[in-house]
């Protein structure tokens, strides 16, 4: 082992004899090093042990002296459940929570604001456990506490309540089983539209209604996006957006292939998945829209987004370039008939979205910032969807950065394999009981086209360095959409653009 030896040991300065003792006191070292550490370990496993001993002891001699339900023996539980947690016996910390939960039912009723707690406990537990079914129910019954006792929480409260209930939704669908997929988008839709109707009829406050309506908005795509997807959450999303085409043809059969889906919708199929996923781009364009009529310039998106024009053309720049990005989304997330070979949606150009691009330009421009200043801030392209909405330019992320040869890196992302395209794993719960998604990781070089798809595709790396980890990796990339770099308000092909990319695996 000659790395545990001085450089000049190892040029032969020292006789063998010298070199032995040496690397015998090396090894000595190890060796009491490593049984220091062994002994250190077990006397923190012993405190650790005895002091769930105890604690399971002062639970037990509470439970006998006041009683199972008693108040009381919620701080000895609760001490009980964050030392089970510890040490990650989920199934031990899980029935202490749920005998928590019992008592406040049997002494303060049934549905309590007490219980939101001790349920945001339960749901990290059902995750770090990936008991997904479980998670769910739970989450529901979550949802229907903080909706049935509104009128008794400030707005303000509720507002938090309903952003932790999208992060847990969020967090389904990404990590839960693809089966579930539709369910799961449209709960959080429903409450993403439920925040959106509370900030406006109680809060008014223009900037949070902006920020939801847009929260919403992206829930809309995520929707439009899975008709684009998976056979089930298809069918599902379809049969909800465009709703079930009549027919006394095996009326309650169960859908499970394109000819099941043909002998109900009839043998336009296709037709009636691009029907279904305009519809809902439709209504998320309208959503963005919507941004300009909060700040008082009227209920008709179209009439407030020209007044908006004249007195913050910075803000109506902003609103215009993502309807761009709503327009590009659409058209590349469309399917291309007639292809049979690879990747079969959108098309080869940037649409009618260059012309929602150009508008934008010309309103930034309108708003103070030169051309090269634009030039520099959209030298980048942008992953669709942003998935938050700011109205000036500089507050706009761009998770993405050029060096003095432009060449462009975009930040690392992760996506769930056979999700919801354009679906990435990001704003989960602040929960450090959620384990890391399993997956692989590519590292890839390629060129963005003027229609923001990736093409051109080199894996420079990958993590484990496997052929199926680098097909994985391509087509993930191949999934995503992207905004292309805007170069005097034209959309530019990019090459040399390089991305590190998760592909995770759903529950």
């Amino acid at each position: 082992m000659p790395c545990l030896l001085p450089k000049a040991e190892w040029r032969g300065v020292f006789t063998l004899k010298k070199m032995g003792a040496l690397f015998l006191s090396a090894v000595i070292s190890q060796t009491s090093l490593a049984h220091e550490d062994f002994e250190l370990e077990t006397r923190s496993l012993e405190a650790l042990v005895s002091r769930l001993d105890a604690l399971r002891a002062e639970v037990e001699h509470n439970t006998q002296t006041m009683g199972a339900y008693n108040e009381n023996l919620l701080s000895s539980l609760n001490s009980l459940t964050e030392a089970l947690v510890s040490v990650e016996a989920w199934q031990e910390a899980a029935d202490t929570l749920e005998q928590q939960i019992q008592i406040l039912r049997i002494n303060d009723g049934l549905f309590t604001q007490a219980q939101i707690p001790l349920l945001q406990q339960q749901l990290g537990i059902l995750a770090a456990r990936h008991d997904w079914a479980t998670l769910q129910s739970r989450l529901e019954y979550l949802t229907y506490l903080v909706e049935r006792d509104h009128d008794q929480i400030p707005a303000e409260t509720r507002l938090a309540q309903y952003k932790l209930l999208t992060d847990w939704t969020r967090l389904l669908l990404t990590r839960g089983p693809r089966a579930a997929e539709a369910r799961y988008v449209l709960q959080l839709h429903a409450i993403e539209d439920a925040a959106l109707q509370l900030a406006q009829a109680e809060l008014r406050n223009p900037d949070i209604v902006q920020d939801l309506i847009y929260d919403r908005s992206v829930a809309e795509l995520y929707i439009a996006l899975g008709i684009m997807g998976n056979f089930d959450t298809r069918s599902q999303l379809i049969n909800r957006v465009d709703g079930p085409r009549p027919t006394t043809v095996r009326r309650l059969q169960t859908i499970s292939s394109i000819t099941d889906a043909e002998s109900m919708y009839g043998t336009a199929t296709s037709t009636m998945i691009e029907r279904a996923h305009r519809a809902a781009m439709n209504q998320h364009l309208n959503t963005i829209a919507s941004l300009a009529t909060v700040y008082g310039h009227g209920e008709d998106p179209k009439a407030a987004l020209a007044s908006l024009e004249q007195t913050d053309p910075e803000q109506a720049g902003i609103i215009k370039l993502f309807m761009g990005d709503s327009v590009l989304l659409r058209q590349q997330y469309e399917l291309r008939l007639g292809s049979h070979i690879g990747l079969s949606r959108g098309s080869s150009n940037t649409g009618s979205a260059a012309r929602h691009y150009q508008e934008a330009w010309e309103l930034l421009l309108k708003a103070g910032y030169s051309n090269d200043q634009l030039n520099d801030w959209f030298a980048c392209p942008a992953l669709l969807p942003l998935h938050q909405f700011s109205k000036k330019l500089e507050s706009l992320s761009r998770n993405c950065s050029t060096d003095e040869n432009g060449n462009a890196t975009i930040q690392a992302t992760a996506v769930v394999r056979n999700g919801i395209p354009g679906l990435r794993y990001e704003q989960l719960p602040d929960s450090k009981l959620i384990s890391a998604a399993e997956g692989v990781a590519a590292e890839a070089k390629f060129t963005v086209g003027m229609n923001g798809q990736a093409d051109r595709i080199e894996i420079i790396g990958a993590n484990p360095d496997v052929t199926s980890t680098r097909i994985r990796g391509k087509q993930a990339l191949e999934a995503l959409q992207f905004r292309p770099v805007l170069r005097d308000g034209k959309t530019v092909r990019t090459e040399g653009v390089t991305m590190t990319i998760y592909s995770l695996s759903s529950g």
